[in-house]
């Protein structure tokens, strides 16, 4: 493991930056390894931005950390944008492997009023350079909030970009469902177009569930393409109206959900709930990971919770595009109390789990990874991060 901007690290951070967070990362065709984060500066949020650093040498040594909007800091902001703290954070990044070119995601907002829009920057070569960012969402002065991406590249070099539009972010109310939008490239990122792939419930304030500020940036949408141009989006979201969100009622569970594009991205299929155990009505199933495999095959990881907080790790997967879905086959060998670990937004039901799972699927293969505490107790609040390889019949 390589330890990134200490005194001791591979490499420095930016120059007037103290802190990185929120990584992600992705490889090149050549084994490269891009690692992007939201970097902070010293005594204030004001000019916080995406950093890149590049690995070719299996991460022994990282190139020299830069910014991915070489125009973000606080010269590239007033008063006018935003009255108070503005950054850059939550990035997301993919790699198109054809054409060797990297596209990176983020939200622009402000510390203290929230998120305000959706960027893309594309580099042509490796990662070196950026292209001027494209605002997929900039919703100032409108008052709304653009939050959440995920990034993923065709075969075809089609660009797609999942992103969350929440009306009223900022009145508190949390009343109105937020908008899950696809925004699609043809043209190496020069250009998007946006469609709505549905509505969901506010996430926030719930279980599970520090503040969408903080959550990195593919957390609760997950999207993918697969080899014949169709794309998948999966999500999760409580059942019920918006205003038992507090005090749910009996049924009102979270569920993974799911859309499917047959057209590269211009219409959408209606959300469904997917991937419920057998016997398990009650729990709820959260923060899916989506991968394709094989032969366009659609595998989806995620946690299965219990009333008592006992957590296993589920999969699911599709041979036919998400019209059906396998039964639920569970990974974990043995539950672990989703309570135990460092304090989550309602820590009498689940810690904190980290931002999502991981996994990774092959021809026939899967492989994932996730956040486990049955090593842990109530006292030492020990997690661990648990992987699992797979076969897909």
């Amino acid at each position: 493991m390589a330890v990134i901007g200490t005194d001791d690290a591979v490499h420095q951070f930016p120059e007037n930056y103290i802190q990185c967070l929120n990584p992600a990362v992705a490889y090149g065709r050549d084994g490269r390894l891009y690692f992007v984060y939201y970097v902070r500066q010293t005594g204030s949020n004001l000019g916080d931005a995406v950093g890149i650093t590049v690995t070719i040498d299996g991460g022994e040594t990282f190139s020299a950390p830069r910014l991915v909007d070489q125009t973000a800091g606080p010269q590239a902001w007033t008063r006018d944008k935003c009255e108070f703290d503005p950054c850059d954070y939550q990035p997301g990044i993919a790699v198109d492997h054809r054409r060797d070119r990297v596209y990176v995601t983020w939200t622009r907002g402000c510390y203290a009023c929230g998120p305000d829009g959706i960027f893309v920057a594309a580099s042509r070569n490796g990662g070196r350079t950026f292209g001027t960012p494209i605002a997929l969402s900039s919703h100032l002065p409108t008052r709304n909030a653009a939050l959440l991406s995920s990034v993923t590249v065709g075969r075809d070099g089609a660009v797609h970009v999942a992103w969350l539009d929440w009306s009223d972010y900022y009145t508190a109310a949390f009343s109105m469902p937020l908008v899950l939008n696809a925004s699609t490239s043809a043209d190496g990122g020069k250009t998007f177009t946006t469609s709505k792939v549905g509505e969901i419930q506010p996430t926030c304030p719930q279980l599970y569930c520090n503040y969408l500020w903080w959550f990195p940036s593919d957390s609760l949408t997950q999207i993918a393409a697969a080899p014949d141009g169709h794309v998948y989006a999966a999500t999760w979201q409580k059942l019920g109206p918006l205003q038992d969100r507090v005090a749910p009622r009996p049924g009102d569970n979270y569920r993974i959900f799911f859309s499917s594009s047959p057209d590269g991205g211009s219409t959408w299929t209606p959300l469904k709930p997917i991937g419920v155990p057998e016997g398990a009505e009650d729990h709820d199933q959260h923060r899916p990971h989506l991968t394709i495999g094989g032969g366009g095959r659609i595998d989806i990881v995620y946690y299965d919770i219990s009333p008592e907080s006992e957590q296993h790790v589920y999969r699911i997967h599709s041979a036919d595009g998400g019209t059906t879905f396998s039964t639920p086959v569970r990974i974990t060998n043995v539950s672990h109390d989703a309570r135990i670990g460092p304090p989550g937004f309602d820590s009498k039901r689940a810690a904190a789990l980290g931002s999502n799972l991981a996994s990774v699927s092959s021809a026939d293969r899967l492989i994932a990874a996730w956040t486990d505490s049955r090593r842990g107790t109530a006292d030492d609040v020990h997690q661990d991060v648990y992987f699992a390889k797979m076969r897909i019949p």
